[in-house]
This record gives C-alpha cells, structure tokens and sequence, in this order.
C-alpha cells in the first residue's frame, strides 16, 4: 500500500546512484559490488522486518504470549456460552478488564464493575461474572455496595481454562 507508488523512484534512486558511483569510482567493478553490497544490506534489513512481522501474525510466538492467547481463547469462549445459555434481555456484571469484549462477543447488554455502578443500571434478568478464585476485590465491592446477592448458580468453568469463572445470576431488589 505504501512501497507500491514509491518503488518507481526507489529504482530511479538506486539507478542514479549507481551511475554516481561509477563516475566517482574508477574501477567499475567495485562501484558495481559496492552497489550491490548496499542494496543488499538495505533490502535484507527490510526483510528481516518483514519476516518477524509475518512470523508473529502465523502464531510462532504463541509460547512467548501465551498467557494472553490462553486469555484471548477464554474471553471468546466464555461469550460464546454466554450468548447461548443466557435470556436475550440479560444484563451481565463482569470484570471491567473483560466487560467491552464479552458485551460484543455475547450481544448482552454488559456492565463493567466499578464504583460508578447504580443499582438501576441492572435491568432483570441479571448475571454476574465471578473469577473461579473469586478474587476480583472491584465485582465483590461493587456487590456488597448495592447489597446484591449471587442467586443460582449458571454455569462455571474451572476444569479445561487457566482462567476459571462462574456465573451467578443475581437477586435484584424489587421495585417499589
């Protein structure tokens, strides 16, 4: 997209410098080499580039990121389910760093935790993400601040993901 309109006068460049040499240096032959030398160099460098970008696009880094691939499969994953076994009005609660994402992924309407939460943001039916650690200290305040509490347990993953989560519905106040 953008070495195409500028290949022209690259050639033109490395033509012009071409004579330069050879009218500067009186043996032809190593002004040729010399020339060559650094085509070479500048080309290599830029396919050396190339490579390591087309490398990491085809997953030969996985093992240097794979807590985030690991990561990346669970989110997408976890809003498939989600899609599926929850009602189409859901609203979920969901760890702020996943909310965006499972929202998406799920087409649920998807709250991140934070203290900006009001109870009035959670439309009936709703669910609540929890780390299988039940260690996410923003959901659990956020829940102890409206005073909700988890109801049926939905589904949960602990066994296959490094990343393990439940899903609770959660008991709403009743409006009055």
């Amino acid at each position: 997209r953008y070495y195409l309109p500028i290949l022209p006068f690259l050639i033109l460049g490395c033509w012009l410098g071409l004579g330069w040499l050879n009218r500067r240096i009186s043996d032809r032959n190593i002004a040729n080499i010399l020339c060559t030398a650094l085509l070479v160099v500048l080309a290599g460098s830029n396919v050396v580039r190339c490579a390591n970008f087309s490398l990491q696009q085809h997953g030969v880094f996985v093992d240097a990121k794979g807590d985030k691939l690991s990561e990346s499969i669970m989110t997408s994953d976890l809003g498939r389910k989600l899609k599926h076994r929850l009602p189409d009005d859901a609203t979920i609660l969901a760890p702020r760093r996943y909310a965006r994402v499972l929202g998406y992924l799920s087409g649920h309407h998807t709250i991140a935790a934070g203290p900006a939460i009001q109870i009035s943001d959670l439309h009936s039916p709703a669910y609540v993400i929890l780390p299988g650690d039940n260690d996410d200290a923003q959901i659990n305040a956020d829940l102890s601040r409206l005073d909700l509490k988890t109801g049926p347990h939905v589904f949960d993953e602990n066994a296959t993901t490094e990343f393990p989560y439940a899903v609770y519905q959660l008991e709403l106040p009743q409006s009055k």
